[in-house]
C-alpha cells in the first residue's frame, strides 16, 4: 500500500457534497494512521481522537457521520463511549473495533457492528459503507 506524506485526517477538509465524515476513536497511532489512509482513499472525510474524552468533545463540536471505536484505551474506555453516546438521541452508528470482540455486548450497547482485530481493510470499508448507507 503506498501512502503519501499527506495527513490524511486533512485530504478532503473541505467536504464535497455527500461526502461521509468518519471519527476514528483509537489510542494507537500507527492504526489511527492507517484507518485515516484507508477511509480517506475510500472516498471518507476523517478525523481521529485518541481516547473517548476526545471523541466526544469532538463528536459534540463536529458530529461525524459514522464513528470507529476502539474498546481498551486510556482515559475513558469505548464501553463508557458508547454508554454516553446511547444517551444522545439520534447518535451517529458505531462500529466497535477490538482485539477482544464481544459482539453481543457491543450490539446491546448500540453498535452497528464489531470487528475483531486484526482483520482485513477490505471488511473496514465496506463495513463503512453499509453502516452510513443504513442511516441515510
Amino acid at each position: 500500500m503506498c501512502f503519501t506524506t499527506q495527513d490524511p485526517t486533512q485530504r478532503g477538509a473541505s467536504p464535497a457534497e455527500g461526502t461521509k465524515h468518519v471519527l476514528v476513536v483509537d489510542d494507537e497511532q500507527p492504526l489511527q494512521t492507517l484507518f485515516a489512509h484507508v477511509l480517506a482513499d475510500a472516498g471518507f472525510r476523517v478525523d481521529v481522537a485518541g481516547d473517548g474524552r476526545e471523541a466526544l468533545a469532538k463528536i459534540a463540536t463536529q458530529p461525524p457521520d459514522l464513528i470507529l471505536l476502539d474498546i481498551m484505551m486510556p482515559v475513558m474506555d469505548g464501553w463508557e463511549v458508547l454508554a454516553r453516546l446511547g444517551q444522545v438521541p439520534d447518535h451517529p452508528p458505531v462500529i466497535v473495533l477490538s482485539a477482544y470482540p464481544n459482539v453481543e455486548r457491543a450490539a446491546g450497547a448500540g453498535a452497528v457492528a464489531c470487528l475483531g482485530k486484526p482483520f482485513s481493510l477490505s471488511v473496514l470499508v465496506a463495513t463503512c459503507h453499509e453502516a452510513v448507507a443504513a442511516r441515510t
